[in-house]
């Protein structure tokens, strides 16, 4: 359960110093800096930041912080039951949450941890005694820094009942590091960015779009026992631009985003290191497993790498990259390898011929001519058969059919689409390798009554979990729906399975609703 939530939900006043309703100070707290802080802090950094628009500090990060803290929490508490923190330490940890960026409406960023203790003492100094005060605001400062500040946290209690620093202070700094997703992007500049036409007005600052890019592409982060996972998604023209960066110094350097990923995954780990210093034996992190989508125009999906950083030796990257990935032929994969890669997928022979299923949807939507045919029969509630030569297009009505194609058709989300439908080509379902010949008179024919089974189940399945993200939120009379198209997805297998005598001959009946 989210933390904040089973926090104002059921916390006990009985386990608070002085039998206070901490509940409630915690709720006018929240209040207080939702209303009269975090608002303020993007608009602060701007005035600050003159070479960079930096990720959202605001509202969203402050609730996927708790979002991170709450699974680190439930993970490590199904592990170790030492891990699992009083309603009041969960108190302490909420505040620090709230107040661990709030010291850039005072102060510039790299500053701004140095003034956790100010705001605290100016906006919630009527609501907390003292020693909470000091506490809370080392927590909140130690969400950053090089020089051990978790380390260097003291261990004392307040007013008898015991608060482990060390442990909340390093909830804290991990949950903030993993918080850095795709929610944390400004998606509307970047949308803009994306859209310009020889425009050249930028919507977002240079310096720190690849920031931006980085969350971006951040989509899916899990933490399953001592292990971090992250999913990333990289649309192909992203893949192919240098970013400018500005360091401290003023000097200004280019990187790609693969490169930038591996440099910021590199610092996760070791940023999990050192707070593994603080958790229970237990409960550390040993690795984090990194895979990152490489994607077409569209969302077609043409590379997958995937990596692991584990643990190996003294926690240091000073002799080189944690990450080493290779090709077939030993060259090392990088944010220019990528690119290069990229524009030798598009020395591509202009006469090649690219049969339907092989496009892609904009492709289709851009080709396709419903004009003098019979197409608008198709769609229809009932059985269709086409029957047409080589290149009449009966192929191509079939892609043009499939979700991809009709949500840009129509410009409705999945959910709003009059059907879903499966293309499942079986040209290459045959198989005539000359081993079969050894075999008796029939093998062919068993293999690839199997093969044939097997393939139309593959296709079906696959065609629907590539939605399954959208499926899951469609309403629920569409998602039975699609549960049906499961079974007679199953059904159809099955008849094919018990019916089939040869793949030269063969009779199929379609259930359609």
């Amino acid at each position: 359960m989210n933390i904040e939530e089973y926090f104002t939900q059921g916390a006990d006043g009985s386990v608070f110093p002085g039998k206070f309703d901490y509940v409630s100070k915690y709720n006018e707290i929240k209040t207080i800096f939702d209303t009269e802080i975090h608002p303020e802090i993007k608009a602060k950094m701007l005035e600050y930041e003159h070479d960079g628009y930096y990720n959202d500090h605001g509202v969203g990060h402050i609730n996927m912080v708790i979002e991170r803290a709450s699974t680190i929490i439930d993970n490590f508490t199904s592990i170790n039951e030492e891990f699992r923190l009083s309603n009041y330490e969960l108190f302490i940890l909420l505040v620090s949450i709230q107040l661990h960026d709030a010291g850039h409406l005072i102060d510039k960023r790299k500053k701004h941890t140095s003034k956790t203790h100010e705001m605290l003492t100016r906006f919630c100094a009527d609501k907390l005694d003292r020693p909470e005060i000091m506490i809370i605001a080392n927590i909140a400062r130690a969400h950053g820094g090089k020089d051990d500040p978790i380390g260097r946290l003291s261990e004392e209690g307040i007013l008898g009942i015991s608060v482990r620093t060390k442990l909340l202070a390093s909830i804290l700094r991990l949950s903030d590091e993993l918080a850095d997703d795709s929610t944390r992007a400004s998606k509307g500049l970047l949308k803009l960015e994306d859209q310009k036409i020889d425009s050249p007005h930028r919507h977002i600052n240079e310096y720190s779009e690849i920031y931006h890019r980085y969350s971006q592409a951040l989509h899916s982060v899990e933490m399953i026992g001592n292990e971090i996972k992250l999913s990333f998604c990289i649309q192909e023209e992203q893949l192919e631009r240098l970013f400018r960066k500005k360091d401290s110094k003023g000097n200004i350097t280019e990187h790609y985003l693969l490169d930038e990923i591996f440099e910021r995954t590199e610092k996760m780990f070791l940023e999990s290191l050192y707070c593994n210093r603080f958790f229970p034996i237990n409960c550390r992190i040993n690795a984090i497993k990194v895979k990152i989508n490489l994607l077409e125009e569209y969302s077609v999906s043409f590379k997958t790498y995937s990596y692991e950083i584990e643990e190996s030796g003294y926690p240091s990257i000073a002799n080189g990259s944690l990450i080493d990935l290779k090709d077939d032929s030993g060259n090392k994969i990088n944010g220019e390898y990528i690119a290069a890669l990229i524009k030798k997928r598009r020395m591509k022979n202009p006469f090649e011929v690219n049969t339907p299923e092989g496009i892609s949807a904009q492709d289709a939507y851009d080709l396709f001519v419903d004009v003098f045919t019979d197409f608008y029969q198709v769609p229809k509630i009932g059985h269709t058969f086409l029957n047409g030569s080589r290149g009449s297009g009966k192929s191509m009505m079939f892609r043009y059919m499939m979700p991809d194609c009709q949500k840009l058709i129509e410009n409705r989300s999945l959910r709003d689409l009059d059907y879903f439908a499966l293309y499942i080509p079986i040209k290459l379902t045959d198989i005539n390798y000359p081993e079969l010949e050894k075999l008796r008179t029939n093998a062919v024919t068993y293999f690839n009554e199997h093969l044939l089974t097997s393939y139309i189940a593959i296709k079906c399945f696959n065609n629907l979990l590539e939605y399954s993200e959208e499926i899951n939120q469609c309403h629920k009379k569409l998602r039975n729906s699609i549960m049906i198209t499961f079974y007679y997805t199953y059904k159809l297998v099955d008849m094919i399975y018990q019916s089939i005598r040869s793949v030269s001959a063969m009779e199929l009946s379609v259930y359609k609703k």
